[in-house]
């Protein structure tokens, strides 16, 4: 029996089996590696009769074949299709807490049938559309990033739908549903390091905290299902310990100083109500001085520097007025879970470089320090004790 396989992507695993119709005993298997577009092969020494050929490929529609092998050499030639669907989700932990939806990348490769994808992503009635995506090393899917998760959303369920255009018009996939608590619940059935699976009850802590903070569904806590028979031993997991005292005295807004400084620097705290955001609180005299300036925000070991215009509504939001100056929040969402230690530098500089505001030393840490063992407003305390517990975690997983 002699084949070719077309309309498989380069480089692509393709398995073929043949299996006898008379008594279902598979004669032949083999996984081929695509060249070009096609992907061929024979299968000598095969007894007459009549026989099924399956042809599957990651990504598209199984083939199967009716093949009646006699004296003379059978040619059976097979073409497979791409299916267009959302084929995996996984979620993002080091980072701020997101979920990567894959989409089959060969259904869009070119002379395929689909173009122009995008995801729409609902949660709680509300739809966010992604249209833009990355391609994951060695796989070559697309991988759409949602991190619309806010802390007090770990237990909500995500519903996630792929479109594509056709040659009839726009068609959609099948509807995925995921979410981070169904995520967790299915790595915590798995043989995972304690130190993940740390982790992944700090993480659910850390949700059901920020719940009753905000009062958001603090009828159905993120971590209630560890009270479960089934999950109840991933309690003795979670981090007991937590020494905040080395945050003391690191908060500075004037670290570094210089004379006459046209953004003038008032502290920091933390937006808890979203992902983990620095808000740092600056002054100018008129919204006018922010022209030409750059904000720019580095780590203390020096291995990151970020950088935005100071006129970047994204970036920097009026705040209120207060002593005949403006002030604003500088938001910066940049650090990810194993960065909540860090110590961040923040100052603006004009065109040239050269410094137009005090350097104001923050760390996310040092509103957690503040703010332990506050009695004013029910739930803060526990939260940003949940917060830093589930970041010291994910840097200890890290390494």
């Amino acid at each position: 029996i002699s084949n070719i396989i077309t309309s498989v992507a380069p480089d692509t695993a393709v398995k073929v089996t043949l299996t006898s119709t008379a008594d279902a005993t598979v004669v032949y298997e083999t996984t081929l590696t695509a060249t070009e577009a096609t992907a061929a092969y024979e299968i000598g020494g095969i007894a007459a009769g009549t026989y099924t050929l399956k042809v599957e490929v990651e990504g598209h529609e199984a083939v199967t074949a009716t093949v009646t092998v006699a004296d003379t050499e059978v040619t059976q030639d097979v073409s497979v299709k791409a299916v267009f669907r959302i084929i995996a989700a996984s979620l993002s932990l080091q980072e701020n807490i997101s979920i990567n939806f894959k989409v089959n990348a060969a259904a869009f490769a070119e002379g395929s049938a689909y173009s122009n994808p995008y995801l729409i992503v609902t949660v709680n009635g509300e739809e966010t559309k992604l249209d833009t995506w990355t391609v994951e090393a060695g796989t070559g899917r697309y991988v759409f990033k949602f991190n619309r998760i806010a802390p007090n959303m770990v237990g909500d369920a995500v519903e996630a739908v792929a479109y594509a255009t056709t040659a009839d018009g726009e068609i959609h996939s099948q509807t995925l549903n995921y979410g981070v608590k169904a995520y967790c619940q299915s790595q915590l059935k798995k043989n995972i390091a304690d130190s993940f699976r740390t982790v992944i009850v700090d993480l659910l802590n850390y949700g059901a905290a920020a719940q009753n903070y905000t009062g958001y569904k603090t009828d159905d806590l993120a971590n209630a299902f560890l009270q479960e028979d089934e999950y109840k031993s991933n309690l003795a997991y979670a981090s007991t310990t937590l020494d905040l005292s080395s945050f003391n005295g690191i908060a500075k807004s004037d670290y570094e100083t210089v004379d006459n400084p046209v953004v003038q620097m008032h502290g920091a705290n933390l937006a808890l109500s979203d992902s983990v955001t620095i808000r740092y609180i600056v002054s100018v005299a008129d919204v006018s001085d922010f022209e030409g300036l750059k904000i720019q925000i580095s780590k203390a070991d020096g291995s990151y520097t970020w950088e935005y215009d100071a006129t970047d509504e994204n970036v920097v939001e009026f705040y209120k007025e207060q002593s005949g100056r403006q002030r604003y929040y500088v938001k910066f969402k940049g650090l990810n879970a194993t960065e909540m230690s860090d110590v961040i530098y923040l100052k603006f500089v004009d065109a040239n470089g050269n410094p137009v505001s005090n350097t104001l030393r923050y760390s996310i840490g040092c509103y957690a320090y503040s703010k332990q063992n506050d009695t004013a407003t029910p739930g803060l305390a526990e939260m940003v004790k949940a917060m830093m517990k589930y970041g010291n975690a994910a840097q200890a997983w890290n390494g």
